[in-house]
Protein backbone atom coordinates (compact mmCIF):
# COMPACT_ATOMS: atom_id res chain seq x y z
CA UNK A 1 0.00 0.00 0.00
CA UNK A 2 0.87 3.31 0.96
CA UNK A 3 4.00 2.10 2.53
CA UNK A 4 5.62 0.42 0.11
CA UNK A 5 5.18 3.48 -2.13
CA UNK A 6 6.82 5.35 0.31
CA UNK A 7 9.93 3.09 0.19
CA UNK A 8 9.96 3.29 -3.25
CA UNK A 9 9.87 6.71 -3.46
CA UNK A 10 12.43 7.27 -1.16
CA UNK A 11 14.82 4.58 -2.63
CA UNK A 12 14.53 6.62 -6.02
CA UNK A 13 15.72 9.81 -4.12
CA UNK A 14 18.37 8.55 -3.07
CA UNK A 15 19.65 7.75 -6.09
CA UNK A 16 18.33 10.38 -8.08
CA UNK A 17 20.64 13.48 -8.63
CA UNK A 18 20.02 17.40 -9.48
CA UNK A 19 21.30 17.58 -13.17
CA UNK A 20 23.01 20.95 -12.09
CA UNK A 21 25.19 18.64 -9.61
CA UNK A 22 25.90 16.05 -12.53
CA UNK A 23 27.28 19.33 -14.29
CA UNK A 24 29.67 20.63 -11.64
CA UNK A 25 30.56 17.00 -11.18
CA UNK A 26 31.27 16.73 -15.16
CA UNK A 27 33.26 20.56 -14.83
CA UNK A 28 35.49 19.69 -11.60
CA UNK A 29 36.27 15.95 -12.89
CA UNK A 30 37.85 17.89 -16.46
CA UNK A 31 39.50 20.35 -14.50
CA UNK A 32 41.01 17.26 -12.05
CA UNK A 33 42.37 15.52 -15.38
CA UNK A 34 43.52 18.66 -16.77
CA UNK A 35 45.64 19.24 -13.27
CA UNK A 36 46.72 15.75 -13.38
CA UNK A 37 48.36 15.41 -17.35
CA UNK A 38 49.48 19.38 -16.33
CA UNK A 39 51.45 17.50 -13.29
CA UNK A 40 52.59 14.44 -15.36
CA UNK A 41 53.72 16.09 -18.25
CA UNK A 42 57.80 15.86 -17.36
CA UNK A 43 57.44 13.09 -16.34
CA UNK A 44 55.93 11.15 -19.36
CA UNK A 45 59.24 10.61 -21.02
CA UNK A 46 60.65 9.29 -17.30
CA UNK A 47 57.71 6.66 -17.18
CA UNK A 48 55.89 6.33 -20.31
CA UNK A 49 58.23 6.20 -23.29
CA UNK A 50 60.66 3.43 -24.66
CA UNK A 51 63.50 5.80 -22.93
CA UNK A 52 62.32 5.92 -20.04
CA UNK A 53 62.41 3.39 -17.61
CA UNK A 54 59.24 1.05 -18.61
CA UNK A 55 59.45 0.12 -22.39
CA UNK A 56 56.81 -1.42 -24.11
CA UNK A 57 58.65 -4.65 -24.49
CA UNK A 58 57.01 -4.80 -20.93
CA UNK A 59 53.49 -4.70 -22.64
CA UNK A 60 54.12 -7.42 -25.17
CA UNK A 61 51.66 -9.89 -23.85
CA UNK A 62 48.54 -8.46 -24.34
CA UNK A 63 46.23 -6.80 -26.39
CA UNK A 64 47.66 -3.22 -27.47
CA UNK A 65 44.28 -2.35 -28.15
CA UNK A 66 43.73 -1.69 -24.92
CA UNK A 67 46.22 0.67 -24.02
CA UNK A 68 46.68 3.33 -27.31
CA UNK A 69 49.04 4.48 -25.27
CA UNK A 70 51.47 1.62 -25.54
CA UNK A 71 51.13 1.36 -29.80
CA UNK A 72 54.11 3.25 -30.48
CA UNK A 73 57.04 3.66 -27.58
CA UNK A 74 58.38 7.49 -28.35
CA UNK A 75 58.01 10.27 -26.14
CA UNK A 76 56.64 12.25 -29.27
CA UNK A 77 53.85 9.90 -29.91
CA UNK A 78 52.72 9.79 -25.95
CA UNK A 79 52.99 13.40 -25.80
CA UNK A 80 50.84 13.65 -28.93
CA UNK A 81 47.97 11.48 -27.01
CA UNK A 82 48.08 13.92 -23.49
CA UNK A 83 47.83 16.99 -25.73
CA UNK A 84 44.94 14.79 -27.48
CA UNK A 85 43.72 13.89 -23.94
CA UNK A 86 43.68 17.31 -22.66
CA UNK A 87 41.54 18.91 -25.30
CA UNK A 88 38.95 15.81 -24.45
CA UNK A 89 39.11 16.91 -21.11
CA UNK A 90 38.58 20.86 -22.17
CA UNK A 91 35.49 19.55 -24.33
CA UNK A 92 34.26 17.96 -21.45
CA UNK A 93 34.66 20.84 -19.36
CA UNK A 94 32.76 22.81 -21.47
CA UNK A 95 30.13 20.48 -22.28
CA UNK A 96 30.72 20.30 -26.30
CA UNK A 97 30.27 17.25 -27.89
CA UNK A 98 29.75 15.42 -24.08
CA UNK A 99 28.73 11.96 -25.32
CA UNK A 100 31.88 11.61 -27.56
CA UNK A 101 34.37 13.40 -25.78
CA UNK A 102 33.43 12.24 -21.92
CA UNK A 103 34.24 8.34 -23.08
CA UNK A 104 37.21 9.44 -24.53
CA UNK A 105 38.79 11.55 -21.76
CA UNK A 106 37.65 8.06 -19.30
CA UNK A 107 39.44 5.81 -22.18
CA UNK A 108 42.99 8.11 -22.49
CA UNK A 109 43.02 8.05 -18.62
CA UNK A 110 41.87 4.46 -18.65
CA UNK A 111 44.92 3.41 -21.02
CA UNK A 112 47.62 6.18 -19.59
CA UNK A 113 46.81 4.18 -16.11
CA UNK A 114 47.46 1.13 -18.10
CA UNK A 115 51.03 1.90 -19.79
CA UNK A 116 52.60 2.10 -16.63
CA UNK A 117 50.20 1.34 -13.77
CA UNK A 118 52.90 0.72 -11.24
CA UNK A 119 52.91 4.66 -11.05
CA UNK A 120 49.27 4.96 -10.57
CA UNK A 121 47.76 6.04 -6.97
CA UNK A 122 44.69 5.66 -5.50
CA UNK A 123 43.79 9.69 -7.01
CA UNK A 124 44.17 7.52 -10.52
CA UNK A 125 41.34 5.61 -9.17
CA UNK A 126 38.67 8.31 -8.02
CA UNK A 127 39.44 9.49 -12.00
CA UNK A 128 39.05 6.27 -13.52
CA UNK A 129 35.93 5.42 -11.68
CA UNK A 130 34.25 8.96 -11.57
CA UNK A 131 35.55 9.65 -15.10
CA UNK A 132 33.68 6.32 -16.35
CA UNK A 133 30.35 6.49 -14.44
CA UNK A 134 29.88 10.26 -15.01
CA UNK A 135 30.08 9.33 -18.70
CA UNK A 136 26.78 7.20 -18.49
CA UNK A 137 24.77 9.99 -17.02
CA UNK A 138 23.27 13.07 -18.87
CA UNK A 139 26.14 15.14 -17.42
CA UNK A 140 25.44 17.90 -20.28
CA UNK A 141 21.74 19.04 -20.13
CA UNK A 142 22.63 22.57 -18.48
CA UNK A 143 25.89 24.47 -18.41
CA UNK A 144 26.86 23.26 -21.41
CA UNK A 145 27.81 23.85 -25.02
CA UNK A 146 25.96 21.27 -26.03
CA UNK A 147 22.70 22.48 -23.51
CA UNK A 148 23.02 26.02 -25.66
CA UNK A 149 22.89 24.39 -28.89
CA UNK A 150 19.93 22.10 -28.54
CA UNK A 151 17.27 24.52 -29.94
CA UNK A 152 13.67 24.18 -28.36
CA UNK A 153 14.68 22.37 -25.69
CA UNK A 154 13.58 23.72 -22.22
CA UNK A 155 16.07 24.49 -19.82
CA UNK A 156 14.86 24.06 -16.21
CA UNK A 157 16.87 21.75 -14.22
CA UNK A 158 15.67 18.44 -14.19
CA UNK A 159 16.36 15.31 -12.05
CA UNK A 160 18.15 11.89 -13.08
CA UNK A 161 17.89 8.19 -11.88
CA UNK A 162 19.22 5.95 -13.43
CA UNK A 163 22.00 2.77 -12.61
CA UNK A 164 24.53 5.28 -13.41
CA UNK A 165 23.45 7.76 -10.79
CA UNK A 166 22.75 4.90 -8.32
CA UNK A 167 26.41 3.52 -9.09
CA UNK A 168 27.63 6.78 -8.53
CA UNK A 169 26.30 7.43 -5.47
CA UNK A 170 26.99 3.54 -3.88
CA UNK A 171 30.37 4.29 -5.26
CA UNK A 172 31.35 6.77 -3.16
CA UNK A 173 29.88 5.03 0.15
CA UNK A 174 31.58 2.11 -0.93
CA UNK A 175 34.90 3.46 -1.03
CA UNK A 176 34.76 5.92 2.36
CA UNK A 177 33.44 2.50 4.15
CA UNK A 178 35.85 0.41 3.06
CA UNK A 179 38.63 3.11 4.28
CA UNK A 180 36.86 3.69 7.64
CA UNK A 181 36.53 -0.12 8.56
CA UNK A 182 40.27 -0.96 7.39
CA UNK A 183 41.37 1.65 9.66
CA UNK A 184 39.19 0.66 12.60
CA UNK A 185 39.75 -2.93 12.41
CA UNK A 186 43.18 -3.04 11.83
CA UNK A 187 44.88 -5.10 14.30
CA UNK A 188 47.25 -2.62 15.57
CA UNK A 189 44.83 -0.45 16.94
CA UNK A 190 46.54 2.94 15.67
CA UNK A 191 43.53 4.67 14.87
CA UNK A 192 41.54 3.78 17.68
CA UNK A 193 40.57 6.10 20.42
CA UNK A 194 42.71 4.43 22.66
CA UNK A 195 45.62 2.39 20.73
CA UNK A 196 47.28 -0.76 22.36
CA UNK A 197 50.31 0.11 24.95
CA UNK A 198 53.86 0.89 22.50
CA UNK A 199 51.12 1.47 19.86
CA UNK A 200 51.55 5.32 18.58
CA UNK A 201 48.46 6.83 17.19
CA UNK A 202 48.25 6.42 13.46
CA UNK A 203 48.16 10.22 12.36
CA UNK A 204 51.34 11.19 13.89
CA UNK A 205 53.65 9.37 12.14
CA UNK A 206 51.67 10.38 9.11
CA UNK A 207 51.98 14.35 9.58
CA UNK A 208 55.82 14.54 9.67
CA UNK A 209 56.75 15.30 6.22
CA UNK A 210 55.41 18.64 5.95
CA UNK A 211 55.42 21.94 7.19
CA UNK A 212 51.50 22.07 7.87
CA UNK A 213 52.04 18.35 9.71
CA UNK A 214 54.64 19.59 11.81
CA UNK A 215 52.46 22.27 12.69
CA UNK A 216 49.69 20.23 13.37
CA UNK A 217 51.58 17.71 15.31
CA UNK A 218 53.34 20.36 17.70
CA UNK A 219 49.75 21.80 18.49
CA UNK A 220 47.91 18.98 19.48
CA UNK A 221 50.18 16.70 20.53
CA UNK A 222 49.67 13.10 21.29
CA UNK A 223 46.71 12.40 22.92
CA UNK A 224 44.86 15.13 20.06
CA UNK A 225 46.34 13.43 17.19
CA UNK A 226 44.62 10.21 18.63
CA UNK A 227 41.75 11.35 19.01
CA UNK A 228 41.82 13.22 15.87
CA UNK A 229 42.83 9.95 14.14
CA UNK A 230 39.50 8.28 15.23
CA UNK A 231 37.32 10.93 14.58
CA UNK A 232 38.48 10.21 11.09
CA UNK A 233 37.87 6.98 10.33
CA UNK A 234 34.81 7.11 12.00
CA UNK A 235 33.68 9.91 9.94
CA UNK A 236 35.23 8.01 6.69
CA UNK A 237 33.01 5.14 7.73
CA UNK A 238 29.42 7.56 8.63
CA UNK A 239 29.37 10.05 6.43
CA UNK A 240 28.22 9.13 3.09
CA UNK A 241 26.00 6.46 4.90
CA UNK A 242 24.14 9.67 6.27
CA UNK A 243 24.51 11.27 3.25
CA UNK A 244 22.78 9.08 1.33
CA UNK A 245 19.58 8.20 4.38
CA UNK A 246 19.56 12.55 3.99
CA UNK A 247 19.07 11.97 0.33
CA UNK A 248 16.54 9.46 0.55
CA UNK A 249 14.48 11.37 3.33
CA UNK A 250 14.72 14.99 1.53
CA UNK A 251 17.27 16.52 4.24
CA UNK A 252 19.55 18.73 1.87
CA UNK A 253 21.33 20.51 4.73
CA UNK A 254 22.04 16.93 6.28
CA UNK A 255 23.81 16.08 2.75
CA UNK A 256 25.89 19.30 2.52
CA UNK A 257 27.00 19.08 6.14
CA UNK A 258 27.96 15.10 5.57
CA UNK A 259 29.81 15.70 2.24
CA UNK A 260 31.63 19.01 3.66
CA UNK A 261 33.03 17.72 6.70
CA UNK A 262 34.20 14.80 4.26
CA UNK A 263 36.21 17.59 2.02
CA UNK A 264 37.33 19.21 4.88
CA UNK A 265 38.88 15.81 5.73
CA UNK A 266 40.35 15.74 2.66
CA UNK A 267 41.27 19.46 2.58
CA UNK A 268 43.09 19.01 5.96
CA UNK A 269 44.90 15.91 4.15
CA UNK A 270 46.15 17.94 1.67
CA UNK A 271 47.64 20.65 4.36
CA UNK A 272 49.63 18.13 6.57
CA UNK A 273 50.87 15.18 4.46
CA UNK A 274 52.77 15.01 1.25
CA UNK A 275 51.49 14.40 -2.40
CA UNK A 276 47.79 14.33 -1.11
CA UNK A 277 46.53 17.91 -2.99
CA UNK A 278 45.50 16.56 -6.02
CA UNK A 279 43.98 13.29 -4.18
CA UNK A 280 42.32 16.07 -1.99
CA UNK A 281 40.31 18.11 -5.37
CA UNK A 282 39.28 14.63 -6.88
CA UNK A 283 37.59 13.59 -3.89
CA UNK A 284 35.67 16.78 -3.16
CA UNK A 285 34.60 17.14 -6.86
CA UNK A 286 33.46 13.55 -6.27
CA UNK A 287 31.10 14.17 -3.54
CA UNK A 288 29.31 16.83 -5.87
CA UNK A 289 27.32 13.50 -7.00
CA UNK A 290 25.40 13.98 -3.38
CA UNK A 291 25.00 18.16 -3.71
CA UNK A 292 21.26 18.60 -3.07
CA UNK A 293 19.08 21.29 -5.81
CA UNK A 294 19.24 23.44 -2.82
CA UNK A 295 22.88 24.36 -2.80
CA UNK A 296 22.21 25.72 -6.79
CA UNK A 297 19.61 27.99 -5.63
CA UNK A 298 17.25 26.90 -3.71
CA UNK A 299 15.20 25.53 -6.32
CA UNK A 300 13.96 21.63 -6.63
CA UNK A 301 14.67 20.24 -10.11
CA UNK A 302 11.72 19.03 -12.10
CA UNK A 303 11.39 15.44 -13.11
CA UNK A 304 9.44 16.18 -16.32
CA UNK A 305 10.58 15.24 -19.61
CA UNK A 306 11.93 17.33 -22.22
CA UNK A 307 8.95 19.69 -23.66
CA UNK A 308 7.69 18.45 -27.26
CA UNK A 309 9.63 21.13 -28.97
CA UNK A 310 12.44 19.29 -28.28
CA UNK A 311 14.44 18.89 -31.51
CA UNK A 312 13.63 15.24 -33.10
CA UNK A 313 16.72 12.53 -32.30
CA UNK A 314 19.44 11.85 -34.61
CA UNK A 315 20.88 8.96 -35.87
CA UNK A 316 24.39 10.01 -33.80
CA UNK A 317 22.19 10.54 -31.36
CA UNK A 318 21.09 6.85 -31.15
CA UNK A 319 24.06 5.53 -31.79
CA UNK A 320 25.38 7.45 -28.78
CA UNK A 321 22.30 6.03 -26.48
CA UNK A 322 23.54 2.72 -27.81
CA UNK A 323 27.18 3.23 -26.58
CA UNK A 324 25.87 4.20 -23.48
CA UNK A 325 23.61 1.33 -22.96
CA UNK A 326 25.79 -1.38 -24.15
CA UNK A 327 29.32 -0.56 -23.37
CA UNK A 328 29.34 2.18 -21.11
CA UNK A 329 26.91 0.46 -18.13
CA UNK A 330 28.29 -2.72 -18.24
CA UNK A 331 31.56 -1.42 -18.14
CA UNK A 332 31.01 0.75 -14.90
CA UNK A 333 29.11 -2.45 -13.59
CA UNK A 334 31.86 -4.93 -14.18
CA UNK A 335 34.47 -1.86 -12.44
CA UNK A 336 32.27 -1.16 -9.50
CA UNK A 337 31.41 -4.93 -9.11
CA UNK A 338 35.12 -6.53 -8.78
CA UNK A 339 36.42 -5.76 -5.26
CA UNK A 340 37.99 -8.62 -4.26
CA UNK A 341 41.10 -7.67 -5.49
CA UNK A 342 43.60 -6.59 -2.39
CA UNK A 343 46.67 -5.91 -3.98
CA UNK A 344 48.02 -2.86 -5.86
CA UNK A 345 49.03 -3.14 -9.74
CA UNK A 346 52.17 -4.48 -10.53
CA UNK A 347 53.70 -3.51 -13.77
CA UNK A 348 55.65 -6.84 -14.45
CA UNK A 349 52.89 -9.21 -12.96
CA UNK A 350 52.64 -12.67 -14.99
CA UNK A 351 50.10 -12.04 -17.58
CA UNK A 352 48.64 -8.67 -19.15
CA UNK A 353 45.12 -9.59 -17.63
CA UNK A 354 46.73 -9.72 -14.17
CA UNK A 355 47.70 -6.15 -14.45
CA UNK A 356 44.52 -5.32 -16.52
CA UNK A 357 42.51 -6.96 -13.16
CA UNK A 358 44.55 -4.91 -10.21
CA UNK A 359 45.16 -1.50 -12.83
CA UNK A 360 41.29 -0.30 -14.10
CA UNK A 361 39.21 -3.50 -11.55
CA UNK A 362 40.89 -2.42 -8.23
CA UNK A 363 38.03 -1.66 -6.12
CA UNK A 364 39.40 -1.39 -2.37
CA UNK A 365 40.04 1.47 -0.29
CA UNK A 366 41.62 0.67 2.23
CA UNK A 367 44.49 2.71 2.26
CA UNK A 368 46.92 4.07 4.77
CA UNK A 369 45.16 1.36 7.33
CA UNK A 370 48.07 0.36 9.66
CA UNK A 371 50.48 3.15 11.11
CA UNK A 372 53.99 3.83 10.00
CA UNK A 373 56.68 2.65 12.58
CA UNK A 374 59.74 3.94 10.10
CA UNK A 375 60.42 6.20 6.87
CA UNK A 376 62.18 5.70 3.76
CA UNK A 377 64.26 7.36 1.40
CA UNK A 378 66.56 6.86 -1.57
CA UNK A 379 70.45 8.12 -1.82
CA UNK A 380 72.06 7.44 -5.38
CA UNK A 381 75.78 8.26 -4.82
CA UNK A 382 77.71 8.78 -8.56
CA UNK A 383 81.02 9.23 -9.31
CA UNK A 384 81.66 11.39 -12.08
CA UNK A 385 84.67 11.65 -14.73
CA UNK A 386 86.31 14.43 -12.82
CA UNK A 387 85.93 12.04 -9.56
CA UNK A 388 83.64 13.98 -7.49
CA UNK A 389 79.89 12.30 -5.92
CA UNK A 390 76.89 13.81 -6.39
CA UNK A 391 73.39 12.47 -5.62
CA UNK A 392 71.99 11.56 -8.52
CA UNK A 393 68.36 10.94 -7.10
CA UNK A 394 68.54 14.37 -5.40
CA UNK A 395 69.95 15.15 -9.28
CA UNK A 396 73.22 16.55 -8.55
CA UNK A 397 73.03 17.71 -4.89
CA UNK A 398 75.89 16.96 -2.37
CA UNK A 399 75.66 13.93 -0.78
CA UNK A 400 73.54 13.63 2.32
CA UNK A 401 72.46 10.47 4.26
CA UNK A 402 70.15 11.87 6.73
CA UNK A 403 66.34 11.85 6.49
CA UNK A 404 65.88 14.59 4.03
CA UNK A 405 63.32 17.71 4.97
CA UNK A 406 61.87 16.93 1.88
CA UNK A 407 62.04 14.25 -0.82
CA UNK A 408 63.82 15.48 -3.79
CA UNK A 409 61.34 13.41 -6.18
CA UNK A 410 57.85 12.91 -4.82
CA UNK A 411 54.67 11.91 -6.18
CA UNK A 412 54.88 8.98 -8.81
CA UNK A 413 58.98 8.83 -8.54
CA UNK A 414 58.16 6.88 -5.25
CA UNK A 415 57.21 4.13 -7.38
CA UNK A 416 60.79 4.06 -8.43
CA UNK A 417 61.47 1.42 -6.27
CA UNK A 418 58.48 -0.99 -6.70
CA UNK A 419 59.96 -1.19 -10.30
CA UNK A 420 63.73 -1.78 -9.00
CA UNK A 421 62.65 -4.40 -6.66
CA UNK A 422 60.08 -6.18 -9.37
CA UNK A 423 63.19 -6.26 -11.29
CA UNK A 424 65.38 -8.19 -9.16
CA UNK A 425 65.42 -11.53 -11.00
CA UNK A 426 64.98 -10.46 -14.15
CA UNK A 427 68.01 -7.61 -15.19
CA UNK A 428 68.10 -7.38 -18.82
CA UNK A 429 64.08 -6.29 -18.20
CA UNK A 430 65.60 -4.25 -14.96
CA UNK A 431 68.64 -2.53 -16.95
CA UNK A 432 66.08 0.69 -18.62
CA UNK A 433 65.65 1.52 -15.25
CA UNK A 434 68.81 1.82 -13.74
CA UNK A 435 70.07 3.17 -17.63
CA UNK A 436 67.19 6.46 -17.27
CA UNK A 437 69.68 7.96 -14.15
CA UNK A 438 72.57 8.11 -15.80
CA UNK A 439 71.00 9.01 -19.40
CA UNK A 440 68.91 11.81 -17.29
CA UNK A 441 72.07 13.39 -15.74
CA UNK A 442 74.40 12.53 -18.75
CA UNK A 443 72.02 13.73 -21.55
CA UNK A 444 71.95 17.16 -20.36
CA UNK A 445 72.86 19.72 -22.97
CA UNK A 446 75.01 21.78 -20.73
CA UNK A 447 77.19 18.31 -19.05
CA UNK A 448 80.66 18.82 -19.56
CA UNK A 449 82.70 15.04 -20.17
CA UNK A 450 84.61 16.04 -16.68
CA UNK A 451 80.77 16.07 -15.22
CA UNK A 452 79.74 12.53 -16.76
CA UNK A 453 78.54 10.08 -14.48
CA UNK A 454 80.34 6.93 -14.67
CA UNK A 455 78.83 4.63 -12.36
CA UNK A 456 76.40 4.65 -9.15
CA UNK A 457 74.96 2.41 -6.20
CA UNK A 458 71.36 2.86 -5.34
CA UNK A 459 70.56 2.90 -1.40
CA UNK A 460 67.07 2.40 0.23
CA UNK A 461 67.37 3.88 3.78
CA UNK A 462 64.93 3.60 6.65
CA UNK A 463 65.29 5.19 9.72
CA UNK A 464 62.29 4.32 12.66
CA UNK A 465 60.30 6.98 14.01
CA UNK A 466 60.83 7.92 17.82
CA UNK A 467 57.55 7.69 18.89
CA UNK A 468 58.27 9.74 21.97
CA UNK A 469 59.71 12.53 20.66
CA UNK A 470 58.71 16.16 21.05
CA UNK A 471 58.47 18.53 18.22
CA UNK A 472 62.24 20.06 17.82
CA UNK A 473 63.90 17.28 19.05
CA UNK A 474 65.42 14.22 16.62
CA UNK A 475 62.26 12.52 15.29
CA UNK A 476 63.93 9.14 13.98
CA UNK A 477 66.19 6.82 15.13
CA UNK A 478 69.84 5.58 13.09
CA UNK A 479 69.19 5.11 9.62
CA UNK A 480 69.63 1.55 7.85
CA UNK A 481 71.19 1.50 4.26
CA UNK A 482 70.52 -1.64 1.91
CA UNK A 483 72.19 -1.89 -1.23
CA UNK A 484 69.67 -1.96 -4.04
CA UNK A 485 71.90 -1.51 -7.00
CA UNK A 486 75.73 -1.08 -8.17
CA UNK A 487 74.58 0.09 -11.87
CA UNK A 488 78.23 1.16 -14.36
CA UNK A 489 76.62 4.17 -16.52
CA UNK A 490 77.22 2.76 -21.05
Amino acid sequence: GSSMINRMTALARAFTIDDRSLAALRIGLAVCVLCELADRWPLLDAFYSDEGIHPTTDLADWPRALCVHALFGSAAWVRALSVAHGACAAAMLLGAGTRIVAPLTWYLYASLTLRNCSVAYIADRYLHFFLLLVACTPCARVWSVDAARAEGVRCTPRATLSLATALLRLQLVWIYADAGAGKLLDAEGAWRFSPPDGVAPALDTMVRHTAGGRVLRTALGRDGLRLLGASVAWLELLAPLIALVAAATGRPRTQLCAGGALCAMHAGIALTMNNSVLLGLVACVAWLAYAPAELWGGRNATTEPPTPRAAPRTAGHTAGVSVHTWVLLPAALAVCAYNARTSECDVRASSGIERLQSALLHNRWNVFVSGEDHVTWFVAPARLASGRVVDLWARGASLDWSVPARAPRTGRWKSFAALAFAGDGEPDRAKPLWDFLCAEWNGAASREPTERALYYKFWLLSAPLDTDSAEGNAPYGEPRKRLLRSHTCS
